[in-house]
C-alpha cells in the first residue's frame, strides 16, 4: 500500500493540473487497498478454518 501511495506522489505534479485524474488515481490506489486486505482476509480464513472430526 505504501508504495503505491508513494508512486502517486510521485506523480502528484503531473495529476496536480486536473482534480479530477488526481481523485480517479486516490480511488484507484483506495480500491487496490481494499481487494489486498480482502485477498488476505480470505486466505486467514482458509487457515483457520476449523476441522470437524467425527468420534464414533
Amino acid at each position: 500500500m505504501r508504495e503505491l501511495y508513494k508512486d502517486v506522489r510521485m506523480c502528484d505534479e503531473i495529476i496536480a493540473d486536473s482534480p479530477q485524474v488526481r481523485l480517479n488515481a486516490m480511488r484507484l490506489v483506495q480500491q487496490r487497498t481494499y481487494e489486498e486486505q480482502k485477498r488476505r482476509l480470505l486466505e486467514e480464513s482458509k487457515k483457520s478454518k476449523k476441522v470437524r472430526v467425527r468420534v464414533r
